[in-house]
C-alpha cells in the first residue's frame, strides 16, 4: 500500500501539472527532496527535510515533500502538520489531501481519514488516484 501511495502522489505531483511540481524546479531543496523520494531514498529525504524545516516550512512544495518523507518514516504527526499546512493555503491540492487521508488512515484516525477521502471523492482526480480512494 505504501508503494501505491508513493506512486500515486508522485504521479499527481510530478505529472499532472501540479503547482507543486512546477515550483519544485525553482526550489533546489524541494527539487532534491522530490528526487530523493522518487528514488525511494526516504531516509536521506527525511534528514534533508528536517535540516531545512525551520527555514522552508510554509512553502507548498517543501511541505508536500516533508510530509511524504515524514510519512515514510512513520513520523505521522510531522506528516500531518506538513500536509495540513499546505492545504490551509491550497485546499484543492489533491496530492496533499490524498497523502493526508492515507496518513490519518495509517495513524488509526479513521474519522479524519474518512473526512479527507470524502472530499477527494468530490474532486476531479486522475483515474489511478480515484481508484485508490475508492479502495479505502
Amino acid at each position: 500500500m505504501h508503494r501505491q501511495l508513493l506512486r500515486i502522489v508522485l504521479f499527481a505531483a510530478l505529472s499532472v501539472g501540479s503547482t507543486h511540481a512546477c515550483l519544485a524546479a525553482e526550489d533546489s531543496v524541494s527539487a532534491e527532496l522530490f528526487s530523493l523520494i522518487q528514488q525511494r531514498n526516504f531516509d536521506k529525504a527525511y534528514v534533508l527535510a528536517i535540516q531545512h524545516e525551520a527555514e522552508l516550512e510554509g512553502d507548498p512544495d517543501f511541505d508536500l515533500a516533508l510530509g511524504l518523507a515524514a510519512k515514510q518514516q512513520q513520523d505521522w504527526h510531522r506528516a500531518v502538520f506538513a500536509f495540513e499546512r499546505l492545504l490551509a493555503t491550497q485546499p484543492n491540492a489533491v496530492d496533499a489531501r490524498y497523502a493526508l487521508a492515507v496518513t490519518y488512515f495509517n495513524m488509526g484516525n479513521l474519522e479524519a481519514a474518512k473526512r479527507e477521502f470524502t472530499q477527494l471523492e468530490r474532486a476531479n482526480l486522475p483515474a489511478q488516484m480515484k481508484s485508490s480512494v475508492n479502495n479505502y
